[in-house]
């Protein structure tokens, strides 16, 4: 059964336009149900608001309807679009969103859920952590990237986020962010886009190969997680950079190819 959700944001400056989840609303078709922030601004940073704020947030344990909130609620309190939840069960959903809605919004990078930073700042992020950031080049493009090898086969292919490229290997990446509130629409996203690779890959036989590899960085409920794989395991290979050796794999991988010749910028 497919489930939906809705952040609850309250504005309580509409001049500045600052703005923080209340809370969320689910609804599976069947029942509507709620997922409270578990961290509220206190009076040193929103004023008298943060009374308001926990009021309202302990109201939406009564709302029954999806699509719209009780007057109570006053006209400072908002509802986001409806988003696809993951296919997992109300539970769990409920978990992701709670550690979805973990960051503090004193915090200047993740003032709010909106602003999160982009798959493919995150993925970048993670190589430049584990140090292999100067063997890869952001977004492949399919018509023009690695001296255009897919050139032929290019028409329909999107870019990817990220590549590595050796004198005769190719290596395609996407990060999977399971706490990203799009985290469903990404990976039916990237599962069409790694199917699409694998199938024109397999049909190159010019003494070059290439692979598409999907990696799940850390976050997010392991319910979440482990329905990314059970997505992907069919359309690449799937690395979970949580377990030691399947990073530590992915990184050697990585390594070893770029290695092989000298990366092709980005830029082509």
């Amino acid at each position: 059964m497919t489930t939906h959700y809705r952040f609850v944001h309250l504005v309580p400056d509409p001049f500045t336009g600052t703005r923080f989840p209340l809370g969320a609303l689910v609804s599976n078709g069947r029942v509507v149900t709620s997922a409270r922030a578990g961290y509220l601004p206190d009076e040193s940073c929103i004023g008298a608001s943060a009374g308001l704020a926990r009021s309202l947030r302990d109201l939406l344990s009564t709302v029954e309807t999806f699509d719209r909130l009780p007057t109570g609620f006053g006209p400072y309190v908002y509802l986001d679009e409806p988003r696809l939840a993951p296919a997992i069960e109300l539970s769990g959903v409920l978990a992701w969103l709670e550690a979805l809605m973990e960051r503090r919004v004193d915090d200047p990078a993740s003032s709010t859920l909106g602003r999160r930073p982009k798959r493919s700042v995150l993925g970048r992020r993670f190589f430049e952590t584990w140090r292999v950031s100067h063997w890869v080049a952001d977004r492949f493009d399919p018509a023009t990237s690695w001296d255009g090898w897919l050139a032929e086969e290019a028409t329909g292919l999107e870019a990817t986020t990220h590549w590595t490229g050796g004198k005769a290997r190719l290596l395609l990446m996407d990060p999977v962010v399971p706490d990203r509130p799009s985290f469903e629409e990404d990976l039916k996203a990237i599962a069409t886009r790694a199917s699409a690779y694998e199938f024109h890959l397999q049909k190159m036989a010019n003494g070059k190969t290439g692979s598409f590899v999907t990696y799940i960085l850390r976050g997010g409920p392991e319910a979440a997680r482990k329905h990314a794989i059970e997505v992907l395991q069919t359309k690449s290979k799937v690395i979970d950079v949580s377990v030691d050796g399947q990073r530590k794999h992915f990184l050697s991988d990585i390594r070893e190819i770029g290695q092989t010749a000298e990366l092709l910028s980005p830029a082509h």
